[in-house]
């Protein structure tokens, strides 16, 4: 089996400051790298105990970090893309599906992660993959759903996307 870990929106950001948008600043870099570790291991895992093999695509900003982000993710980076300038979350996320159009059938599945998403040892451990499509929640209100194009929308830490349901992405 093959799998397909898109690792997408802004890595190396300042949460304390993040209605500045600023990146790469030097007291980010520990944190993203954690984030970046945890996301090895659980390539790790797919490939311990499920013999999965998972290339990365790379969709972010641009910091003066770029080539340790290249750096952490070979041999599995499949591809890496670092914007000059903010996008916003949908037209990164668009942007991401253009690079893997072509690509998606010579996976079983796609994981998106949010890049700088530290993934928790229990979530590595009990990953299981089937054919549903899965995410983390649903994004609400006390008093309402926040909606996307009259629907609820999910949150955008993580999305899994079965091979069974790809359609979805062109839809």
């Amino acid at each position: 089996m093959r799998a397909l870990i898109v690792l997408i929106g802004e890595a190396f950001r300042d949460v304390e400051n993040n209605k500045d948008k600023k990146r790469g600043l030097p007291h980010t870099y520990d944190d993203q790298m954690v984030a970046c570790k945890s996301h090895i291991e659980f390539i790790n895992m797919l490939s311990t105990k499920y013999n999965i093999v998972a290339d990365v695509v790379v969709d972010t900003y641009t910091t003066q970090y770029d080539s340790d982000l290249i750096n952490i993710y070979m041999p599995h980076l499949k591809h890496n893309h670092f914007h000059p300038y903010l996008l916003g979350w949908d037209n990164i996320y668009f942007h991401s599906l253009t690079i893997i159009k072509d690509i998606l059938d010579d996976y079983d599945f796609v994981h998106y992660f949010r890049i700088d998403l530290f993934l928790k040892p229990f979530f590595i451990n009990n990953f299981v993959y089937i054919n549903k499509v899965r995410f983390s929640s649903v994004c609400f209100t006390k008093s309402n759903y926040h909606l996307y194009n009259g629907l609820p929308r999910i949150a955008d830490m993580m999305v899994y996307v079965p091979k069974l349901y790809y359609r979805l992405f062109h839809d």
